[in-house]
């Protein structure tokens, strides 16, 4: 039997003017949020404008935006669902708005996840032009070599490889637990302690 799917391939073409209507409404917003410009609306459309346009003359700005626009509408959706389930399980509204006012373990979480995003989209969008860099200019001269190795032509590649080097996850692993050790140390050098 046959599975309907939906084919929307053809919305690629349409992206540059996605990336453009989305850049224009959130400079936009920006500026008339800040009043960095004023509150003349002209000045801040036009100013809106030529940045839209500036962002679709380079590839990979656009890039940035494209992979950048989804992540973090799953992260926003994701948090909706969660502040769903509090209050699903009686969570009010004040103590939801309490959490998220006072406790900083949250206001880190979100900051971390998103600048992970962020970096993983300037990954997509510059990546493979920063490859070059440190290849001498000519990401078609690198040759692809074994598994766990980061002299490939692909960025994408190369960010795995190193990623999960052994090396690399000991490291990550070895600041956890100075991490964790540091915080379990300190906790007990609070004010009220005697």
């Amino acid at each position: 039997m046959a599975t309907p799917t939906i084919d929307i391939t053809f919305l690629q073409y349409f992206s540059p003017i996605f990336v453009f209507v989305l850049v224009f409404v959130i400079v936009y917003a920006m500026l008339r949020f800040t009043k960095f410009m004023g509150e003349n609306k002209i000045l801040q459309s036009l100013i809106s404008f030529f940045v839209a346009i500036i962002f679709l003359f380079s590839s990979s700005a656009t890039t940035v935006v494209v992979v950048l626009a989804p992540w973090f509408t799953v992260f926003f959706i994701f948090i909706v669902f969660l502040l769903m389930a509090y209050k699903l399980f009686g969570a009010t509204d004040d103590q939801i708005r309490n959490v998220l006012a006072n406790v900083h373990a949250v206001h880190y979480t979100v900051l971390i996840v998103g600048i992970i995003i962020l970096l993983f989209a300037l990954g997509a969008g510059f990546g493979q032009e920063l490859l070059g860099f440190t290849q001498g200019g000519d990401t078609a001269a690198a040759t692809d070599v074994g598994d766990g190795s980061t002299g490939s032509s692909s960025y994408t590649q190369n960010l795995v490889a190193t990623l999960f080097n052994t090396r690399v996850l000991g490291m990550v692993l070895i600041l956890i637990i100075a991490a964790f050790t540091i915080r379990s140390m300190s906790a007990s050098l609070r004010p009220d302690w005697p």
